[in-house]
């Protein structure tokens, strides 16, 4: 007779555990170096490489890739100096991504991401506990309104105020959450990824989920090249994205 979690279990209610073995977590590490050291993400910035990498993770709700990722990062990081870049993109990164992964998600990719780095290289919780540079956002929520709304505008070009118009429609206060708060508060504070950078991690945070939110994917798509990304710097973001979907089936 099956117990109730053997029952569970052969109904599909409970997901597996990914990348829960040793030989699992070298497959998924030679997978990461392998895509972060691809000519296809070559125009991209280890930073931004790693950037992109670690919301994708988060996004894709694979946390215990952060392991291998490190362990591929500790390969490819020229020095200290270049590692502690790519740990303050990755974990900005993954902050970011709470705009469109959700809270749970990015509370566990952080998790994983400080905890791994900091037992793999204990001098790195300097990285993690070092003050952030200074908010550029404005201090007040008008000022952060006002702010927000300008990149919401440049993020979506000539369709931001039918989108302003649809967003108003749903919910008395969504709209001023997402303009205030995500873009005004989160995506539009500088001081560790910058906006092009941003919407990077966007594309690949997004593009992870599938589904659905495809039509969110190309918004930025359009709103990394008008922050000043280029068509290859998309592709690269996208590739890493569809590399971390793959290692995702893999696990």
């Amino acid at each position: 007779m099956l117990s109730c979690r053997r029952l569970v279990h052969t109904r599909g209610l409970l997901p597996k555990m990914p990348l829960d073995t040793p030989a699992a977590q070298d497959s998924a590490k030679a997978h990461i170096h392998a895509l972060c050291v691809s000519e296809r993400t070559a125009v991209l910035s280890l930073g931004c490489r790693y950037a992109v990498l670690c919301a994708s993770l988060s996004s894709a709700n694979i946390p215990t890739a952060f392991a291998p990722a490190l362990d591929a990062l500790a390969e490819i990081a020229v020095d200290e100096k270049e590692r502690a870049v790519c740990l303050r993109k990755g974990r900005e990164a993954v902050y970011k991504s709470y705009t469109v992964a959700g809270m749970p998600k990015t509370i566990n990719g952080l998790s994983e991401l400080r905890s791994g780095a900091i037992a793999r290289w204990p001098s790195s919780a300097a990285t993690f506990d070092e003050p952030l540079p200074e908010d550029q956002t404005g201090s007040t929520e008008q000022q952060r309104a006002e702010r927000g709304q300008v990149l919401f505008n440049e993020v979506y070009g000539r369709t931001a105020q039918r989108l302003t118009d649809i967003l108003g429609s749903l919910h008395p206060r969504l709209l001023s959450v997402i303009v205030t708060d995500a873009y005004g508060k989160i995506l539009a504070d500088t001081g560790v990824l910058g906006l092009e950078e941003t919407e990077l991690v966007m594309v690949g945070a997004l593009k992870v989920q599938g589904g659905p939110v495809a039509k969110q994917v190309e918004s930025h798509r359009r709103g990394a090249v008008r922050m000043g990304a280029s068509q290859s710097h998309v592709e690269a973001a996208e590739y890493i994205a569809d590399e971390v979907v793959r290692l995702k089936e893999m696990a």
